[in-house]
């Protein structure tokens, strides 16, 4: 059963200032992971799949709490199909966000006794190397590692090589791609989550455009489960080759923090990255699209 949790606003640095009975029902171990969680994030199954691959290894060092104001009960079932380790906590009216200065959702916090010693929010899935590592540490009594230096993909680099399957089954390579007779001089990646709003209209534009990429070979890099995938295109057709990127590491690969991100190549050099997707974002697009004939 899930914990309904009603609070005041306390610190969000020191556990021990709670009111007891909330305060042991968190911290009721030396050491516990807290995840902040709801349904309505992009990345949201991915996450919920590192939770519960990570509880399974460290379920006697550590207690995992997930908090949600969205929907105990799915959440309860989704943790059970994936045979995680954690407890759910009800947070109804959603104060424990504030408490703990959320502002994103999931959140990860790491508590040691009453202090929090490690908080990192906006979870993408190319998170997922370092967020082992974190725990690893954590649960280990090891001094948890400083953040890695910012690694992020420019104009002017060399486009990673890729290979994963199709939706279809059949494996997609750029380097089998590159000995192919009809190979066109641009590549256009757009990695992407197929039920983010945000990449839908990214989608959406591309499709409708399409006459403007007649020299370009546009391959769709999806994150997440090649079921969601597939169900996302009986939604929405697109008429671009479709790559199921499930263990994110194609997203980590090419150093990218959220989607959708489109990422234009002449050859092996990257000629535009853009992230996200709005209505500015399309005018650049269209401008970089222009500037490159």
């Amino acid at each position: 059963m899930a914990v309904i949790l009603t609070c005041t606003p306390e610190s969000c640095h020191s556990l021990a200032q709670m009111p007891a009975d909330r305060a042991y029902a968190l911290i009721n171990a030396p050491k516990a992971v807290i995840c902040f969680f709801d349904f309505q994030g992009d990345a949201s199954e991915q996450f919920l799949e590192v939770i519960a691959l990570m509880s399974h290894e460290y379920m006697t060092s550590i207690k995992w709490i997930i908090v949600t104001t969205d929907n105990p009960t799915k959440l309860e079932a989704s943790l059970k199909a994936k045979n995680a380790v954690a407890e759910v906590f009800y947070d109804k009216q959603g104060r424990l966000l504030d408490d703990f200065g959320v502002l994103e959702v999931p959140t990860i916090i790491l508590t040691d006794e009453d202090q929090i010693v490690y908080k990192h929010g906006k979870y993408s899935p190319g998170h997922n190397e370092r967020l082992a590592e974190v725990v690893s540490s954590f649960a280990q009594g090891r001094k948890i590692p400083e953040s890695y230096p910012a690694r992020v993909l420019k104009v002017g680099d060399y486009a990673p090589d890729i290979t994963l399957p199709s939706v279809s089954g059949k494996t997609w390579s750029l380097s089998d791609y590159r000995k192919t007779k009809n190979i066109r001089p641009h590549l256009l990646y757009v990695f992407t989550i197929m039920n983010c709003e945000p990449c839908r209209e990214a989608l959406r534009f591309l499709g409708n455009n399409a006459h403007l990429l007649q020299d370009t070979e546009v391959i769709v890099v999806s994150l997440g489960p090649k079921k969601l995938t597939t169900s996302e295109l009986r939604r929405m057709p697109i008429p671009f080759t479709v790559l199921c990127d499930e263990d994110s590491s194609t997203y980590a690969k090419y150093h990218l923090t959220d989607t959708p991100t489109l990422v234009l190549a002449k050859g092996d050099i990257i000629t535009y990255v853009g992230t996200g997707w709005n209505i500015d974002r399309e005018h650049e697009f269209l401008q970089a699209i222009a500037r490159r004939k």
